[in-house]
């Protein structure tokens, strides 16, 4: 039984010390890659990086002299393989951080999963081709091409920026500038664009404390506000009326605003203007 065993182990080494096997890098393997004098023949085309596949060694025989068999009696197929390298995940995760880096320079990536459903090769991990949507933000399908072969590849993607969160409860109609405070906030699933405290600007809605600021929540600080008192001037070219009135709107420089008249209590409109309402 011994004496059995120990054939069959030194059959299946035999086969396995017998195996030829070619190493390419290129997408076709030629008889020429076997040896310069075969004909000039393709007999296996469309390998993928890093693909490794077996060629009946009657293949080859068909297409060389009788003579020169012998080297493939040894087994009854050949091993092709062309070069390549794997792409894993955290390989992925690599390129598509500096990926995004560079096409959008002032925001902080976090590749929170990725899922491939198949091995992804290259001839090079700087040889992809990576294809992200216009906004990378969120769950995402990225394309990629090693050149020979396209994938697509699920990711979620968290997102942060530069933004201002409240430092204290703000109330409606109060001064937001000097209550909130710089912070890195995420974006990920932000609809609105964040407000980066360049302009003067009063809450639109009761803002909690630590709460992201967005414009949807702000207005511009108006130069004057309704209820406040303005001089108003009437001119039409032969009569020149000054009198004081009272604003009915909130008054932006250049803005059309109506006031009352503190004497008869009239409403009129005019166009509000470094500190004055010239009446139309």
């Amino acid at each position: 039984m011994i004496k059995i065993i120990s054939i069959l182990f030194l059959l299946v080494c035999g086969v396995a010390y017998g195996q030829i096997y070619y190493e390419i890098d290129k997408e076709c393997f030629n008889l020429r890659d076997i040896n310069v004098s075969y004909p000039d023949k393709n007999i296996l085309c469309n390998l993928n990086f890093g693909d490794e596949r077996k060629i009946s060694t009657q293949v080859i025989k068909n297409y060389i002299n009788k003579e020169e068999w012998g080297k493939f009696s040894t087994s009854s197929f050949i091993v092709v393989k062309r070069k390549g390298v794997l792409v894993g995940e955290d390989d992925l995760k690599d390129l598509f951080l500096s990926y995004l880096g560079k096409k959008f320079p002032n925001l902080t990536f976090e590749i929170v999963k990725i899922s491939t459903g198949t091995s992804i090769t290259a001839s090079a991990l700087g040889d992809i081709r990576i294809s992200f949507p216009d906004k990378p933000f969120g769950t995402v399908y990225v394309d990629l091409s090693n050149g020979i072969k396209s994938y697509k590849v699920y990711a979620y993607i968290k997102v942060f920026s530069k933004g201002y969160i409240s430092e204290s409860k703000i109330d409606k109609g109060e001064k937001v500038n000097g209550k909130v405070k710089e912070a890195q906030v995420e974006i990920t699933n932000l609809k609105d664009e964040l407000f980066l405290n360049d302009f003067d600007a009063i809450a639109t809605q009761p803002i909690p404390k630590n709460r992201v600021i967005t414009l949807k929540m702000l207005r511009h600080m108006p130069e004057k506000l309704k209820g406040e008192k303005v001089k108003v001037i009437y001119n039409n070219g032969t009569i020149v009326l000054e009198f004081e009135a009272v604003l009915m709107d909130d008054a932006y420089k250049g803005g059309r605003v109506s006031v009352k008249n503190l004497s008869s209590d009239k409403v009129l409109t005019g166009i509000y203007r470094e500190g004055i309402v010239y009446l139309e």
